[in-house]
């Protein structure tokens, strides 16, 4: 084995690799370093999507506890809030996939698992059954995100509209989708102070605000998420008015 040969083993180990860059320990040629540029930028790709695959393991098969879990994705992994949720929910898919253990499911895994992470939030809100119909329509490898989002749509039945080349809020789709995969029972102990509070009720009550207004103007109205809205909301004015009655 040639010297680069020796060195570009030595320096192409994943972590050991950040680790002695990080402790100053550069290799001495341009192979070497091109090599664990590349072998970084490998792992680098697959990371999430394995971390993915791990969080949602050990949500379903060792800490079923919201509590145990998120202290254990907060204090082990430095994982908290939306992107530990988006990444429970893709790895939901992908494990599904997994445990369902059929040949088509392991390849319909693989070719999700080798998709930039971006685009496995939106393919997440399929169901391990409906995947397999999906990806004989679509090929997620050639699509963006946005178009994966809408194809996704599309298939669930849901009503795709035009989107304008320009949004007028660039990356607004992104922080709903974050939001949206936020498990309901860790929401609830992110807020914990009055200030948090005020800023999560003015935030939904603009966006409570912006949907109503495009319901106004739609040219078809989706009746049962009108009604299943107003029955949430109703259920929030009682609770709302139990708490002014305890706390006057």
């Amino acid at each position: 084995m040639s010297e680069i040969e020796k060195s570009v083993a030595c320096n192409t180990a994943g972590p050991n690799a950040i680790e002695k860059i990080a402790n100053g320990e550069l290799p001495q040629n341009f192979e070497a370093l091109d090599e664990v540029a590349k072998s970084l930028i490998r792992i680098n790709a697959k990371t999430a999507q394995t971390l993915a695959v791990i969080v949602a393991d050990v949500r379903s098969n060792h800490l079923r506890s919201t509590t145990e879990w998120t202290m254990w994705a907060s204090t082990t992994l430095q994982l908290q809030g939306a992107y530990l949720h988006h990444l429970h929910r893709i790895g939901k898919l992908l494990t599904g996939l997994l445990q369902n253990g059929s040949k088509c499911c392991m390849q319909y895994y693989r070719r999700l698992f080798n998709l930039p992470f971006n685009s496995l939030y939106p393919l997440s809100r399929l169901a391990v059954d409906q995947v397999g119909p999906w990806l004989t329509h679509y090929k997620p490898e050639e699509m963006t995100r946005e178009n994966i989002r809408d194809a996704v749509a599309a298939f669930l039945g849901e009503s795709v509209e035009p989107r304008s080349e320009q949004p007028a809020l660039p990356g607004f789709e992104d922080i709903l989708d974050d939001l949206i995969s936020i498990d309901k029972e860790a929401l609830k102990t992110i807020v914990k102070d009055s200030d948090t509070a005020k800023r999560s009720l003015y935030a939904g009550f603009e966006l409570l605000d912006a949907a109503i207004m495009y319901h106004q103007r739609a040219t078809e109205c989706d009746v049962v998420l009108l009604q299943t809205t107003k029955k949430a909301l109703l259920s929030g004015i009682d609770e709302i008015e139990k708490i002014i009655a305890e706390k006057k």
